[in-house]
């Protein structure tokens, strides 16, 4: 996702105050993550920068009237894998920020379940097998993944004979 996109899908329980913030906020991450392209950051200062865009990001998937907002949760996982690529393996906040994009994860597979968005499910299984392995929802019907996946064919998704396949995540 990217940084300009505002408020995903309207926020009309926002007060012009807690617009105003988050648009604050937005902007002072953006011109932070623009020094990245500079070469006038650090890694970990570019993973700081990330860490805090994704808990933005978290501070707006649960909508007033209880609805998970799936673009938030999107540019939330987004957000905090960004964040992980760039923390060095030491930093205290890698735990939690894997847990915030396995728990998003999960929120936007069982979305897409829910929805028969095949194709979305195929594409989310894309995610590297260890933060899968965390998000995964044991109730997921593999075999109707394994029966989408394979009508979707070329467009992508799971390869059938791949051997870290969906068989790793019964583990």
């Amino acid at each position: 996702g990217t940084l300009d996109q505002g408020c995903p899908g309207g926020d009309d329980h926002d007060t012009e105050v807690e617009q105003r913030f988050y648009a604050q906020a937005l902007a002072a991450y953006q011109a932070g993550l623009d020094r990245i392209d500079d070469g006038g950051i650090s890694s970990a200062e570019a993973g700081a920068l990330h860490a805090g865009l994704a808990s933005l990001y978290r501070s707006r998937v649960l909508a007033a009237n209880g609805a998970i907002n799936s673009d938030y949760t999107t540019l939330m996982v987004e957000a905090a894998g960004a964040a992980l690529d760039a923390l060095p393996e030491g930093d205290i906040r890698r735990q939690e920020l894997t847990q915030w994009q396995a728990d998003g994860l999960r929120q936007l597979l069982a979305d897409a379940q829910a929805r028969g968005d095949w194709s979305l499910v195929a594409a989310l299984l894309v995610t590297p097998a260890h933060v899968l392995q965390q998000a995964w929802d044991p109730n997921v019907d593999r075999a109707q993944i394994r029966r989408e996946d394979l009508r979707i064919g070329s467009r992508g998704g799971i390869d059938p004979h791949d051997p870290v396949g969906l068989e790793e995540l019964d583990h």
